[in-house]
């Protein structure tokens, strides 16, 4: 979870304060900023006279600080306390999802967000996280069906056009993935993640050109961000500009190592005649991912082309194991006149 997804946690408010210190103390705990935040909610929680109703307040937005802070733990365990005050409010189960999402568990977040839309059914932003969630579980069909009831909620929603598109992508659904995308940046033009979405279905189209200036846009708009980087990288060598394709797997690397960064820059250097360094780059990236199909074809290659017939034969076959669907692994091993 990015930390621009904090800002969709719901804050709540105390009905009342019922003397000037403890007025103060309430403000604390609805301070914007965490560490005001956590003085102050812990000061109203320690005194233990507010009444449960008030306390949920108080744990909620504790447990929000915490969560901005990343101390993900500490944040749910203030909204259990929460939610055991308030079992029917669903913006507590809204922001524990976010913070179990933020913890990277993705089936708890996904139960709080379901919690969530049953007790809210307007809940969009319940729909767009669940969305989110169920893209990275590969549910791309869950992930366009929750994405469009949350358009249906709210046609100008930005975030559920990026999931939805995201999810059409993932399908191969390519022109509604550009036609989602362009929605999300028509509605919020500085909306990173949109322009990498239509940059890549772009790219898978073979309009590369349109791909790099997304990506570049993307860039632009998140320049310490290396998925940016990584997908301009993969339309340059699609372009066989292996010049480019490297710089930005670099920077990418650079920024945060990444595999698919290491097998994009791998094949650049094969363009390159850079076996070694390419044979170099298939196996980090093989650490990262050591699964990972693309790896295994790319360093086969370049043993190809160093004459080294065994190890190529050997890396295709495990480049099959990977994906045994992967043709270009198979079209190698025939020819080196091996049956795959």
């Amino acid at each position: 979870m990015s930390l621009s997804a904090i800002g969709l946690i719901l804050a709540m408010h105390a009905a009342q304060a019922t003397s000037a210190p403890v007025d103060k103390a309430w403000e604390r705990c609805a301070a914007s900023d965490p560490d005001q935040a956590i003085a102050g909610c812990t000061e109203l929680i320690n005194q233990g006279v507010a009444p449960a109703s008030d306390l949920a307040v108080a744990y909620n937005n504790r447990g929000m600080a915490y969560a901005q802070q990343r101390q993900f733990d500490l944040a749910i365990g203030d909204f259990d306390k929460a939610i055991d005050a308030k079992p029917t409010q669903a913006e507590l189960y809204f922001n524990r999802g976010v913070a179990y999402e933020g913890k990277g568990e993705d089936d708890q977040a996904i139960n709080d967000f379901t919690r969530a839309i049953e007790l809210k059914r307007d809940d969009a932003d319940a729909l767009v996280h669940r969305a989110a969630i169920y893209s990275r579980k590969g549910l791309f069909d869950q992930a366009i069906a929750d994405a469009t009831d949350a358009l249906s909620l709210n046609a100008g929603n930005a975030a559920a056009y990026v999931e939805r598109g995201s999810a059409y992508y993932a399908k191969g659904r390519l022109h509604e993935a550009i036609a989602d995308a362009t929605s999300a940046i028509n509605l919020k033009p500085d909306l990173s993640r949109a322009y990498l979405v239509r940059g890549a279905a772009f790219d898978d189209t073979g309009d590369f050109d349109h791909a790099i200036a997304d990506d570049t846009v993307a860039i632009r708009l998140s320049p310490n961000t290396a998925k940016g980087f990584v997908f301009r990288a993969a339309a340059y060598e699609d372009k066989r500009q292996h010049d480019q394709a490297i710089a930005d797997a670099t920077h990418a690397i650079a920024l945060q190592p990444d595999a698919r960064a290491y097998v994009i820059r791998s094949w650049a250097y094969v363009g390159e005649q850079a076996y070694d360094l390419a044979i170099a780059d298939a196996s980090e990236a093989l650490k990262l991912q050591p699964d990972f199909a693309m790896a295994y074809h790319n360093r086969a290659v370049a043993y190809e082309r160093k004459g080294l017939r065994d190890q190529a034969i050997a890396d295709f076959r495990a480049a099959l194991r990977a994906d045994p669907g992967l043709k270009l692994a198979a079209q190698g091993l025939t020819r080196l006149g091996v049956t795959p």
